[in-house]
């Protein structure tokens, strides 16, 4: 399966979904004009991948990153459809394990991953963590 890269733009952020190496990303401002466009091959990326690795049986465990400078309700609902997705994985064996990025002073943003996690149901292990880099 070929690996999903979507460049980031100033109304949506990069995409890296790597089947190789099992680490996803997605990082940047989130409101892309069309969500449902924008969240599409995402979603049906997840499900083939999900597909995929059933057939392979293969356990080695994904790591997720999410680094989000902003993120628009609408975005916010199609982030938990695209978490929901990935807790999928653990159903077949496959370790998910999820980092939440915030910038320092984006207090909000810490708080909207841990009420995305608390009040979503999903239950992959997550941190919340400050960007960094």
């Amino acid at each position: 399966m070929e690996k999903l890269c979507i460049h980031e733009t100033k109304d949506s952020p990069s995409v890296s979904l790597d089947p190789k190496t099992n680490e996803f990303s997605i990082a940047g401002v989130c409101h892309p004009e069309n969500v449902t466009k924008f969240y599409d091959p995402i979603i049906n990326w997840i499900e083939q991948y999900k597909i995929e690795l059933t057939k392979t049986k293969s356990t080695k465990p994904i790591k997720l990153d999410l680094f989000f400078k902003y993120i628009n309700s609408a975005s916010y609902k199609y982030l938990l459809t695209f978490l929901q997705l990935v807790e999928g994985f653990v159903n077949i064996g496959v370790p998910v394990n999820v980092t939440w990025y915030y910038e320092p002073e984006d207090v909000d943003m810490r708080d909207a991953g841990i009420e995305l996690f608390d009040f979503s149901g999903v239950k992959l292990p997550y941190v919340c963590k400050v960007k960094t880099e």
